[in-house]
């Protein structure tokens, strides 16, 4: 990744995260909602999947920020993109 898709990176993590935060109340709204019991389980366990992975791929993203060189960091990137 080079410098431009690095600031881009940066910038659309903080919008990603932004994003999130507005999202996953009205998606668990509509979990309360859903009449299907099957639906509202599968919808629940989807907002967890995304409360646990967006952390970690905003972390992974933060660490390859921080240093670019480091090929670990970049294949987390790579990984949780």
């Amino acid at each position: 990744l080079d410098a431009g898709d690095r600031a881009s990176l940066a910038q659309n993590a903080q919008n990603i995260a932004q994003r999130h935060s507005t999202l996953i109340p009205l998606a668990k709204a509509a979990a309360a909602r859903a009449e299907d019991p099957l639906r509202k389980k599968q919808m629940l366990e989807d907002i967890g999947e995304l409360d646990r992975l967006l952390p970690e791929a905003i972390a992974s993203t933060n660490r390859f920020l921080q240093n670019p060189n480091d090929d670990d960091a970049r294949r987390s990137v790579r990984q949780s993109i």
